[in-house]
């Protein structure tokens, strides 16, 4: 099939690519042109398992493209797959700006193309989106009648970073959003190839699920670190707790986020959580425990900071260099984007900072702050001989730390990845 991906991020980017796999030609659209020229060279404007050489193949067999020219995707394709950002306002409502800019695009697209085309939205947007905003702008701007000369279906995303592609070919389950059976089957033959179930429900279910999805994802690691803090304060294991836990396979737990460590962040897990909250209080609908987990994530990153401050405090007066290792929220990926350490970091006050990360550059730091990238290096033993304190931040393998500490050094594992029977020098402390 020809198709469009409008927005190459993380998603666009990976829906691409392995679209390509599927033996699809692909235009993959976006307003930046440095990603655009990028992907053209074959080359992925992101970090992911696997993508790079994807996109190298994809583009060497004439199979993917990159434009910024939204009008001659559509005129050249038969599917649109929307992956825009939909990120948080400050009161925490989805922002729809990029959404509806974008289908303002597909409207003036569609209002000379002849044939029926076919929107399958992939971003997270909240239950209703697609009939009370996106289906009518695109009827007003392109003069076309929806289920006539279009249809706009919701295709949720259930990809993780870090493992995204793999994930795409081997998905738990594909969602398809829609009333109409003739856009089921068209969606169900972009897939053609990845044999696991595809499911058709209504577009208000499709659009629920990323949220249903992640906000349980957060709540697990929420209730996943308040048991580790129970444990720790009354001398169980919290590891080997949570083990025995996930033994139960007989109510479908998956281990994923059942580990203790530290709080969690990231490109989904906090914005959607904030929007389904923001969703149910202007409906006045009373949710308490979906508005608490927000609450319980900044109480855990609260706790690392005092356990760090307690450390540098009472442990050695002289112990104010920290060294902080990873920036990106977890392993295998450059996405920084609301990581909690970040915020540990600028409660750090009075402490020196040193940042190390393998996958970030000097460049991405600086996107965040000039200030941290200032703290930035590459070099993990400069890191570490420069620190007093080190903190492990995600779940990155550092494997590296065993041979570099001194006896001199306080290592404190969020993220629980180092085994402490292999740590012959220093001290070593958990937050769960």
């Amino acid at each position: 099939m020809k198709i469009s991906v409008l927005g190459l991020g993380y998603v666009g980017t990976v829906l691409s690519a392995c679209l390509c796999k599927l033996n699809h030609n692909v235009i993959g659209v976006d307003i930046k042109p440095s990603k655009v020229d990028l992907i053209n060279q074959g080359k992925s404007p992101i970090y992911e398992n696997d993508l790079n050489a994807l996109i190298k193949n994809a583009v060497s067999e004439n199979k993917l493209i990159a434009t910024v020219d939204v009008n001659d995707a559509i005129k050249n394709s038969q599917v649109t797959f929307v992956c825009v950002g939909t990120p948080s306002n400050e009161n925490g409502s989805i922002n729809l700006g990029f959404m509806l800019r974008t289908c303002e695009q597909i409207g003036e697209a569609l209002k000379n193309k002849k044939n029926y085309h076919l929107v399958a939205i992939r971003s997270t947007i909240t239950p209703g989106t697609i009939e009370e905003n996106i289906i009518p702008l695109i009827e007003e701007i392109s003069g076309k009648k929806v289920s006539i000369d279009f249809d706009v279906c919701m295709n949720p995303e259930f990809l993780r970073e870090g493992s995204a592609v793999q994930d795409f070919f081997n998905p738990e389950r594909t969602v398809i959003g829609t009333n109409s059976l003739k856009v089921f089957e068209t969606i169900k033959e972009v897939y053609n190839g990845i044999d696991k179930p595809i499911i058709m429900t209504d577009i208000r279910t499709g659009e629920m699920m990323k949220y249903i999805d992640n906000s349980f994802h957060a709540l697990k690691v929420c209730f996943t670190n308040e048991i580790g803090r129970i444990c720790k304060h009354f001398g169980a294991d919290a590891q080997k707790a949570m083990e025995i836990f996930c033994m139960d396979k007989k109510q479908n737990l998956s281990e994923y986020y059942f580990k203790p460590g530290f709080a969690y962040g990231g490109s989904c897990l906090p914005k959607d959580v904030r929007a389904l909250i923001a969703e149910t209080n202007n409906k006045e609908l009373m949710m308490p425990l979906i508005r608490n987990i927000p609450v319980s994530n900044i109480k855990h990153i609260d706790c690392a900071v005092d356990l760090i401050k307690e450390i540098t405090i009472f442990k050695n007066i002289t112990l104010n260099r920290v060294g902080i290792l990873g920036l990106s929220f977890k392993k295998n990926t450059d996405d920084f984007r609301e990581n909690p350490i970040l915020q540990v970091i600028d409660k750090l006050k009075n402490h020196k900072i040193l940042i190390y990360d393998k996958l970030l550059t000097y460049d991405d730091v600086g996107k965040i702050s000039y200030k941290l990238s200032l703290m930035f290096n590459k070099n993990l033993k400069y890191v570490l001989k420069n620190s007093d304190v080190i903190v492990i931040a995600n779940n990155g393998n550092y494997d590296e730390v065993y041979d570099l500490l001194e006896n001199r050094h306080k290592l404190i594992d969020l993220q629980n990845v180092l085994d402490k029977k292999k740590i012959k020098k220093g001290d070593y402390y958990r937050l769960t």
